[in-house]
């Protein structure tokens, strides 16, 4: 009795570890650290740094670290989300969310649209809103920029500028965060007038 007992219960068991098997292998999802296009990606992190200074005359600069997810809808289109922190002058110093969609031209080139909304972190009436165009490459991105901030308190105080700069993603990103994070640390990047909120 005890060993038809064991029996089924090895059955059940077997039964219900090839159904989860089964089932684990239709739904399992390619998620790629490196960002592809469907069918090579289902989805993709993005981890991304970026160095960019304002265009023509180069007098402001800003820093991103920028980190989220996206979804492969078909073989050309990608939606997602990302989280920024963006460090720079007081202005820019802060951190913000940014809805993304991408368009895939080849394997390793893309084309990012991207607006999104930050707050900084020492002055709460103080919010910003940013539009970003980015080139992607096989080597990194290219990207611009349009950088609006607006004072609550004191409406003289405001920001519009145009940036371009350039971004790694992946290992590559993660590297040049830690990078950056160092040279801030260090106050050896923009001639000491870098803002740490």
């Amino acid at each position: 009795m005890q060993s038809h007992a064991l029996f089924a219960a090895t059955l059940i068991v077997g039964l219900a570890t090839g159904a989860s098997g089964q089932s684990d292998s239709a739904w399992h999802r390619r998620d790629c650290s490196s960002a592809r296009p469907a069918p090579t990606c289902d989805g993709f992190f993005v981890t991304e740094a970026e160095g960019a200074v304002t265009h023509r005359t180069r007098d402001d600069k800003m820093m991103v670290m920028e980190f989220g997810y996206m979804l492969n809808w078909a073989k050309r289109p990608a939606l997602g989300i990302t989280v920024f922190r963006q460090v720079g002058l007081e202005n820019l110093a802060g951190f913000g969310l940014r809805p993304r969609a991408r368009f895939w031209l080849a394997d390793r080139w893309s084309l990012d649209v991207a607006p999104g909304i930050f707050s900084t972190a020492q002055f709460s009436k103080r919010t910003g809103a940013s539009l970003l165009l980015a080139l992607n490459t096989p080597v990194g991105a290219i990207t611009t920029t349009r950088v609006i901030v607006r004072d609550g308190d004191n409406p003289n105080v405001n920001f519009n500028k145009q940036f371009i700069g350039f971004r790694g993603g992946g290992v590559k990103g993660a590297v040049v965060t830690l990078t950056l994070l160092v040279l801030i640390a260090a106050n050896t990047i923009f001639g000491g007038d870098i803002y740490l909120p």
